[in-house]
């Protein structure tokens, strides 16, 4: 990821002192009611708007990747949708707006700044299953919280952060699945939801593999973030020592200047998490019998194990988590699905009950590295 840009709050300050007034900012973030700054906004990009030319809008598509076609085969990417959706069968297939609530990313940790802003209260959809999650709390609240509802989704999705890896594109196709419901106790529900939603992931990687694609080996990794917490904290660095002061990206990175060395994978949680742990480990150890277990069953040739290093989503997730790693052709293994249980239903309908499963597999990775007649990947440098 590109360093050393300004921040955008260095830029707000210094056009504020440009225009003789360093108010300017604040009155503008904290003064202004929000229907009024829409409108100002609204106005302002009008005014700009009469002077872009066809040239100008020809110019942006050249050299900006966010807004120029995606080169991938729409015609491949439709028949991966097909078949997602296909091996999703129990779940309802939704539409998602390309649009969400001003604001909802920033709820769920995501920077603003990573996120495509728009007027009218609202923003460019970043991140599918918080759209979902707003789906399941409406129909929760409005048909009764006794079922189970489950959607699935294929969205496009856009991101702001800046990228030095060409490779990487601002603007990429997810499949995600949410399972919204209450707790049952003893963690059920948890595993219920892991089970059906694994199921879908690894029911569509094997058609896949069927159909000729590259697909060598598949690994299902399960952590918990109230493990990672519980190791960190036992090591000596309370996850606030890193929250808001280490990028959730350099976690590793800070941890091994500390020297502290995480279990890693595990096959058997008990071997690690014992003693005053032990409870934990109990909960790891019935995702192994519940989760894990019957999905090897089920799906013969499918690697299941836990990763207590997992940092990634420790800020972002609440509870159980998992990696859907693949195994390429030249020996990589690759992270192509992530998922894990959140808190945001709790919030939406104030109910500390209730539960929900996000996940999402990246369909536009697999159609890029894992098809068949796809290019060999570059080795890293």
């Amino acid at each position: 990821m590109a360093k050393d840009r300004p921040s955008t709050r260095k830029i707000a300050e210094a056009i504020a002192r440009r225009a003789g007034n360093e108010e300017l900012t604040r009155l503008l973030v904290e003064e202004l009611p929000g229907s009024e700054l829409a409108s100002l906004l609204l106005h302002v990009m009008r005014e700009r708007s009469r002077s872009v030319t066809w040239a100008d809008a020809l110019r942006f598509v050249e050299r900006n990747g966010l807004v120029r076609a995606d080169t991938a085969d729409a015609r491949v990417l439709t028949e991966l949708d097909a078949r997602s959706f296909a091996a999703a069968e129990g779940f309802d297939a939704v539409e998602l707006s390309p649009v969400a609530p001003f604001g909802v990313n920033a709820l769920t940790g995501i920077d603003q700044n990573n996120v495509l802003t728009a007027t009218r209260g609202t923003e460019v959809l970043a991140d599918p299953t918080i759209a979902m999650a707003l789906e399941c709390a409406s129909r929760r609240k409005r048909e009764g919280r006794a079922g189970v509802v489950r959607l699935a989704a294929s969205h496009r999705l856009i991101r702001m952060q800046p990228f030095d890896d060409p490779s990487f594109s601002r603007h990429f196709r997810l499949f995600a699945l949410v399972t919204a419901g209450r707790d049952t106790g003893d963690e059920r529900f948890e595993q219920e939801a892991l089970r059906e939603q694994l199921s879908v992931w690894l029911t569509l990687l094997t058609n896949l593999r069927a159909a000729g694609w590259e697909i060598p080996g598949v690994r299902i990794e399960l952590s918990d973030t109230r493990v990672m917490r519980t190791l960190l904290t036992s090591a000596g660095v309370p996850l606030e020592s890193l929250r808001g002061h280490v990028s959730p990206m350099k976690f590793d990175e800070e941890l091994k200047r500390r020297g502290l060395k995480l279990p890693g994978a595990v096959d058997e949680p008990l071997k690690v998490l014992d003693g005053e742990h032990r409870r934990l480990g109990e909960r790891m150890e019935r995702l192994r019998t519940g989760v894990l277990e019957p999905l090897a069953a089920r799906f013969p040739g499918t690697e299941g194990r836990f990763d207590f290093s997992r940092l990634h989503g420790v800020n972002y997730y609440e509870g159980p988590t998992v990696h859907v790693v693949l195994r390429h052709p030249d020996g990589r293994e690759l992270p192509v699905g992530d998922g894990g249980f959140t808190t945001w239903t709790q919030s939406l309908l104030n109910d500390r009950k209730e539960r929900l499963l996000t996940g999402a597999l990246g369909t536009e990775f697999l159609y890029r590295v894992f098809r068949p007649g796809t290019q060999p990947l570059r080795q890293p440098d």
